[in-house]
């Protein structure tokens, strides 16, 4: 079974990269960090905006800003986001030419984002909004715990 039939996030089929910061036990590759990341979100590092929808089914709701920059820490590359609403934007990677999404199971076939509209975000404008910048702190936190 290769990773696009075992991981249903959005480009699983190319997320075949390697951790450039060792900087957690056991995280190599963003099959390594997803499957802790599954153990590790939760309402509290979920965005205030999406605390509504958020489940314990559904639990990469709301976390994509934070997971985009866990990934840009681990594995480089650059973070892109795909406009939602006049201030939204939900964010996924590309690192060394390869497209993935964490966190793109929160959408339904309906509503997924269209990735051809990307544009890419600096990390700089996701860290000014405290709000953020305090989800991520604790991301990482939470995740240095489960990965010990």
């Amino acid at each position: 079974m290769n990773n696009s039939e075992r991981y249903l996030f959005y480009g699983a089929e190319n997320a075949e990269v390697y951790a450039l910061e060792h900087i957690y036990a056991g995280i190599e590759t963003p099959y390594d960090l997803y499957n802790v990341l599954k153990g590790v979100w939760c309402y509290e590092t979920c965005s205030t905006r999406m605390k509504y929808w958020w489940t314990p089914e559904k639990q990469m709701m709301g976390h994509c800003n934070v997971t985009s920059l866990l990934i840009q820490d681990i594995f480089g590359g650059e973070i892109w986001g795909v406009q939602r609403s006049k201030k939204s934007y939900h964010t996924f990677n590309v690192v060394d030419g390869h497209i993935f999404d964490l966190t793109s199971e929160q959408f339904t076939e309906s509503n997924a984002p269209d990735y051809s509209k990307a544009v890419q975000i600096e990390r700089e404008y996701l860290l000014r909004k405290d709000e953020i910048k305090g989800r991520y702190e604790l991301l990482k936190k939470n995740l240095e715990k489960a990965c010990k």
